[in-house]
């Protein structure tokens, strides 16, 4: 009989998984079998910890904007350097 592959992955915020008689709250990180990671993943309970670090760069590069009622704009991102 051969193991099964796990992945890990992440409790998502304001969620709470049960499994195998544990309790995992959010920001916890977990292994689980591909076939239940995949159907949390569906249902929105959890991601892998990969595509949380992809998002969080990926929003980072992107840089915030604030724009305030009489026209100040505030950004916040990345600082671009020339040489």
């Amino acid at each position: 009989m051969a193991d099964k592959k796990t992945v890990q992955v992440v409790v998502l915020k304001r969620k709470t998984v049960r499994h195998n008689g544990e309790t995992y709250k959010e920001n916890t990180l977990i292994s689980l079998s591909e076939a239940d990671a995949d159907a949390l993943i569906k249902f929105g309970f959890v991601a892998t910890r990969e595509s949380l670090l992809e998002s969080a760069v990926s929003t980072s590069a992107a840089g915030t904007t604030i724009t305030t009622q009489d026209g100040t704009s505030v950004v916040q991102g990345p600082v671009e350097t020339k040489v």
